[in-house]
């Protein structure tokens, strides 16, 4: 509400002026391709109950456009695209009853050239390290390969690329992002909500699948050129990263609706690899494991079966909707292979065009818990009590994934491939502060960029992007171990000692500096250490930690998973699983053996660390100099997308 005053110096008359506030989406100074379609959406809030909204109006780049307000006093143009280069500025206006004044808002959006005439990239690999900063990368190059007279004996693959610069990693709403706009900002161009996935935040949050939708990366090139989609993850596959390549949702926890979605919207993508945990969502409702359910399922909005997302009227498929639906024999049903297992992977028809896997509950496991049951098999472990005991590696997916999306390629037209692969639990460790299984997530990923870049090298037309949607725990490599590990299990408990003057044991244990020295893992044929705890190993330190105990030790077991069915996660708490071991939900209550540990008083409350709003470094390889030179520097998280979409439509 406004003032307006008329008077004199002896009296002054104030009345007010009412008029409803106008909030306009896409964002002021949203950027877009040439031809991406993105929806338009204008909503009008009254200034009071019970006024109307009067005479809404809405300009596009000098058109007028008719608006139709639903019930929520909001408007939306679906799939709107701009063709031409240049701003664009978006003008609405409207007045309410009870009041003739009028209010009006502006956003000016940017639209952006992505076309030329120079060789294009056709298959584009994203690399993901979800919450991996320069640190977790560095740990694992010490741990890998050591030093020698300080000079690392090894790099990574990822250290190998010839492209290098530093990427922002904020949402729309805070400079600390989670991995649903971090990883949507690299494959849509635009700022997300936290919690949202390819859409901008509208005034109906009851539904979570009506947002403004915003046209990603994948779904462009396929709409253009053909392009199919592949997603590897390490993580279930309706978790943020894997579903923000092609889901549209504000919440990224509607695991029914999500999963629906990568079966009706297949087509839009191009969607022919779809591989991680999360079988629990292609289950039927009550069957065991299963977390289908219509609490987190939805319909689609009738505007957009009807409108531009659903070109032709046979893009979208809506019979997966049901939640006593077998989405895995859905799959199966459009000549998508299954596989379950590792075994059941190695076993994938050689000339196979589509592949769905799915090899655990929630997450698949860590690499630490599935190299321990490949390396004694017989052994009940970790990833029994999962009920998922044979798991690929993320690198044997990579290889899986690229050789079926290169067998569709070849067989329709070499019209390319985009191929997220996703290491999921670098994030997820380091959120539980469990320093080894985060070292080793990073090493596992680092196989699979291998794998990426190994075909890259012979196929010129690829380019490969490492990167994370943003850096978790600030996560910080300090120094390493000054005792033995027998050493170090003879200390008696440091768990009550926590007055400031009184250095714990464990404490005094760590070496920085000089003493930290150069620690010297040994590392057998499969590529991980032989064991985490080694006399002088390295210490990690989180600046953005939860309250802890900390013995330096490898936890004897994760925390337990929480993208599980809820009668999976009971078994494991009661301990009704085949090791019959108990798991818990959280670092600091994880076992009897961590009280052995010094209590480390957090930064933020609970006892979980938190992603941090630091930069974090990208790597490109390709075989083109002038591509991989654009990543050089600095620069925002959603500029990797038009990057990206001028090197797939050869405008770099």
């Amino acid at each position: 509400m406004k003032l307006l005053c008329i008077g004199t110096l002896a009296m002054v008359a104030c009345s007010v002026i009412a008029a409803p506030k106008i909030r306009i989406m896409p964002y002021d100074q949203a950027r877009f391709i040439e031809g991406q379609m993105f929806d338009v959406r204008v909503e009008f809030t009254p200034s009071a109950a019970g006024r109307t909204i009067l005479q809404p109006k809405l300009e596009i780049g000098g058109k007028d456009y008719p608006v139709k307000l639903d019930k929520a006093n909001g408007f939306t143009i679906r799939a709107f695209s701009v063709a031409k280069a240049g701003p664009v500025n978006i003008q609405a206006s409207a007045s309410e009853s009870g009041d003739e004044t009028a209010a009006s808002k502006s956003a000016k959006i940017v639209i952006e050239s992505a076309g030329g005439r120079k060789r294009r990239i056709k298959n584009i690999i994203i690399c993901l390290g979800d919450g991996m900063g320069i640190a977790h990368r560095t740990a694992a190059r010490v741990v890998r390969f050591g030093h020698t007279n300080g000079i690392p004996n090894g790099w990574l693959n990822m250290d190998q690329m010839p492209g290098y610069g530093a990427v922002t990693t904020s949402s729309l709403v805070s400079m600390v992002t989670d991995s649903a706009p971090g990883m949507t900002g690299y494959v849509s161009g635009s700022h997300n909500d936290n919690g949202s996935e390819g859409v901008y935040p509208d005034n109906t949050p009851t539904d979570a699948f009506d947002n403004p939708r915003i046209e990603y990366l994948s779904q462009f090139l396929h709409r253009k050129f053909g392009t199919a989609l592949g997603i590897v993850t390490t993580a279930d596959v309706e978790d943020a990263t894997p579903a923000s390549q092609m889901v549209h949702t504000y919440d990224r926890g509607k695991g029914t609706g999500i999963v629906n979605q990568f079966f009706a919207e297949r087509n839009r993508s191009g969607l022919q690899v779809l591989m991680g945990g999360g079988r629990r969502w292609f289950l039927p409702q009550g069957e065991f494991g299963s977390s289908r359910s219509s609490s987190s399922n939805y319909q689609y909005p009738p505007d957009v079966l009807n409108s531009g997302w659903n070109p032709g009227g046979n893009t979208i498929d809506t019979s997966s909707m049901a939640e006593s639906i077998d989405l895995i024999k859905k799959f199966e049903g459009q000549g998508f292979k299954y596989a379950g297992t590792n075994t059941e992977l190695k076993s994938i028809p050689a000339d196979a065009t589509k592949l769905l896997g799915l090899f655990g509950f929630g997450n698949m496991n860590t690499s630490l818990d599935k190299i321990a049951k490949r390396r004694t098999p017989n052994k009940l472990g970790v990833v029994d009590d999962y009920f998922a005991p044979d798991q690929p590696m993320l690198d044997e997916m990579a290889t899986a994934a690229i050789k079926v999306l290169d067998n569709n390629n070849k067989a329709n037209g070499n019209k390319g491939f985009n191929l997220l692969i996703e290491g999921a639990h670098i994030d997820k460790m380091s959120h539980a502060m469990d320093a080894d299984r985060a070292i080793w997530e990073t090493l596992e990923f680092d196989r699979a960029v291998g794998v990426a870049m190994e075909f890259a090298k012979q196929n010129e037309d690829t380019l490969v992007i490492v990167l994370a949607d943003h850096e978790c725990s600030g996560f910080s490599l300090i120094g390493a171990l000054t005792k033995s590990m027998a050493e170090m299990n003879a200390l008696p408990s440091d768990k009550d000692k926590t007055q400031p003057g009184i250095a714990p044991d464990r404490q005094k244990a760590v070496g920085v500096y000089e003493d930290a020295g150069f620690p010297k893992y040994n590392i057998l044929t499969d590529g991980f250490p032989a064991a985490s705890d080694i006399d002088r190993k390295v210490v990690v330190g989180f600046g953005a930690n939860g309250d802890r105990f900390e013995d330096w030790m490898t936890k004897p077991m994760p925390i337990v998973d929480s993208l599980l069915s809820n009668d999976i996660k009971a078994k494991m708490q009661k301990g009704d699983v085949p090791t019959g071991g108990k798991y818990v939900v959280a670092p600091i209550d994880r076992s009897p053996e961590s009280l052995r540990g010094f209590f480390v008083r957090g930064q933020v409350p609970g006892v979980q660390a938190v992603h941090t709003g630091t930069d974090i470094p990208v790597s490109v390889y390709t075989k083109n100099r002038d591509i991989w030179l654009q990543f050089v520097g600095p620069q925002q998280n959603i500029d990797i997308f038009f990057k990206l979409m001028r090197a797939a439509m050869g405008g770099y």
